[in-house]
């Protein structure tokens, strides 16, 4: 008999798992308030102290463990400090704070475990009979790691750590954290199609808020809407009933984009309330979805935004909806608006030079400047592109290409869709994700199917490849490897409107570059559109800047000083770079800015709200 009740007690578990039911955190101690929302975004459910499955503390103080200890359901997170606590008083607590996916997982087993125990002792002393691995529901996997709140979570320090330096001042840890990429929130706009209107409504949007605020992606389908979603995190996604794709069934397409979507907020916009809506909401109440009416777009949509929902629409702006749509099976046009789209290649004759570090600075640049903007990552020796803007490890990248990619510039734009990802409103195409094996470029991949594909051009391939890329992006980089002679490289070198060779100001750099130089002559390479950036600028350099020029004949552009720290911090954080002193000025803003009046490139930039410093460390000591 009690064998029976057992069991039953197991299926009731499994039933309720099955169904989903979001397990209850109360959450306590002084930082608690940085985790809520992202509890949320995460699937959790906030509860009171005594209805909570799992009860979390936030760096508890050294008079809240007696009362963690008591209670079986508590779980801590905090300092190395705090976790050596715990582990001496036998109290569990979060194992890596950096780790969104991995506190989300802890979390998960821990509420079932204590549900099980509090529910049913007679299962939490026998573990045989906890639920059985066939039995338990597969979790989907999650492609991207949820991203944790900012403040508490990312800890580059040391505990004993100050918040400020022996002069009082900021650490500039801390200051990273309120620069203008963390600031700015990038939408996707999943719309039924406006048209011309498009371009529009994005600079609508950008300047209403200020530059808070930039339409990023543009879905014109719910089939491009996750693709979007699955390239990297957005903070808003503006998705559409009407679109199309997404009613023939509205639930379960919404919760598969928050499953693609976790932590993004979901503004879901309908032209009028129907006898649907009411059933649709019931139904998608636990997914954390905001539901409006915006009868004509823009309406109150930048209030919306901004969370100031009774502010009146403005009127006398209005942009209209195309009457004929698109079939959902086709597949998307290009979308983005490119004026004067420019491929710039960067290119060294050796490794750890700092062509990689230049490649991605300036990506960081022109992407905070509002360009949309891509990094192709042709290195396969020591590919990093990856760690360096902080992009997920699961980056398919170039490894996941085939030939049928390359049969035209819409297969092209398809593929760069699918295998790139986007970070802080700049996207990247790494050689793949980050593995221990070597990445084969497809570009040298022979024929499969022992037909034409044996007798395929990689030159033409790459050719294609640019040409698409340059189509979806503004401005797109390529970080090139060390051989001129590789097809997708010569045919960078050789398109690129401008190439940045990188070297150090030394007679075995100069060697090689005066090599390289002869080199790209003799294949053809417009040697004219070559420019030089000497890196690792010191005071004590062996070789003059008139001796570089006078010898390779070809302009310095940038002299980038001698910073290793600085820039392995920002390599290691996935950030731009910042200079250590608090005066000091990067040398790649003004650098980008030359670069694109050079190109004759047209010049946008968006200015966003720059809260106060004040304030912020104020909240910071609040929370130490």
């Amino acid at each position: 008999m009690t064998e029976r009740k057992e069991i039953n007690v197991l299926n009731e578990n499994v039933a309720r798992i099955e169904q989903e039911q979001p397990i209850g955190i109360s959450v306590l101690g002084p930082g608690a308030a940085d985790w809520e929302f992202w509890l949320t975004s995460a699937g959790f459910k906030l509860a009171n102290q005594e209805d909570a499955d799992v009860i979390l503390w936030v760096d508890p103080e050294a008079k809240d463990f007696p009362a963690i200890a008591k209670d079986p359901r508590c779980i801590v997170v905090g300092n190395s400090k705090t976790n050596a606590l715990c582990q001496q008083k036998k109290i569990t607590y979060v194992k890596d704070v950096n780790d969104g996916e991995g506190i989300q997982r802890q979390l998960e087993e821990f509420g079932r475990k204590t549900r099980e125990t509090l529910e049913n002792p007679t299962l939490a002393k026998s573990r045989s009979l906890t639920v059985p691995p066939a039995l338990s529901p597969q979790r989907p996997e999650k492609k991207h790691g949820i991203r944790l709140q900012r403040g508490l979570i990312k800890r580059h320090l040391p505990p004993d750590a100050p918040l400020e330096d022996p002069k009082g001042e900021l650490r500039e840890e801390f200051r990273e954290e309120s620069g203008p990429l963390s600031r700015r929130k990038d939408i996707i706009a999943a719309l039924p199609s406006l048209g011309e209107d498009e371009r529009r409504l994005k600079q609508y949007i950008q300047e209403k808020s200020e530059g808070e605020y930039r339409v990023l992606e543009v879905a014109e389908s719910y089939a491009d809407l996750i693709r979007a979603a699955e390239k990297g995190f957005f903070e808003v996604i503006l998705v559409h009933r009407e679109l199309p794709g997404l009613e023939r069934n509205l639930v379960e397409n919404l919760k598969l984009l928050r499953e693609k979507a976790p932590g993004t907020r979901i503004i879901l916009i309908e032209r009028q309330s129907d006898d649907f809506s009411a059933m649709y909401k019931g139904h998608l109440d636990v997914i954390d979805l905001e539901w409006q009416v915006i009868p004509e777009l823009p309406g109150h949509l930048v209030s919306l935004l901004k969370g100031q929902y009774e502010r009146q629409p403005e009127n006398h702006v209005v942009f209209k909806w195309e009457d004929e749509r698109k079939p959902v099976t086709s597949l998307p046009s290009v979308r983005t608006s490119v004026l004067s789209p420019a491929l710039i290649a960067y290119h060294s004759a050796g490794g750890g030079v700092g062509k990689s570090t230049g490649a991605t600075q300036m990506g960081f640049v022109f992407a905070e400047m509002g360009y949309k903007t891509l990094i192709i990552e042709l290195d396969t020796e020591k590919p990093s592109l990856l760690r360096a803007v902080g992009a997920a490890e699961d980056c398919p990248g170039l490894a996941a290409w085939n030939h049928s990619d390359f049969i035209s510039e819409r297969t092209a734009i398809e593929a760069i869709r699918r295998t790139s990802r986007q970070v802080h409103g700049l996207y990247v195409l790494p050689v793949g994700p980050i593995s221990p094996k070597k990445v084969v470029l497809p570009f040298h991949l022979e024929g499969l199917n022992g037909g034409e594909e044996e007798n395929v051009d990689p030159c033409q391939q790459a050719a294609v490849f640019y040409s698409a890329a340059l189509k979806e992006f503004q401005i797109v980089i390529v970080d090139t490897n060390n051989s001129c002679v590789d097809p997708p490289v010569f045919m960078a070198l050789k398109m690129a409107k401008r190439v940045f060779y990188v070297m150090e100001a030394t007679k075995v750099f100069l060697d090689s570059a005066e090599a390289h130089i002869e080199q790209a002559y003799d294949l053809g390479i417009q040697l004219s559109n070559y420019r030089i950036i000497l890196n690792k600028c010191t005071a004590n350099d062996l070789l003059s800047l008139r001796t570089i020029t006078q010898t390779l004949e070809i302009p310095v552009s940038l002299q980038v000083p001698l910073d290793v720290e600085g820039y392995r911090l920002a390599a290691h954080q996935g950030k731009p770079y910042k200079p250590k002193t608090k005066k000091g000025i990067s040398p790649w803003g003004e650098f980008c800015q030359n670069v694109l009046q050079d190109l004759e490139v047209p010049i946008t930039t968006s200015q966003a709200k720059k809260p106060s410093l004040r304030n912020w460390l104020l909240g910071w000591k609040k929370k130490s």
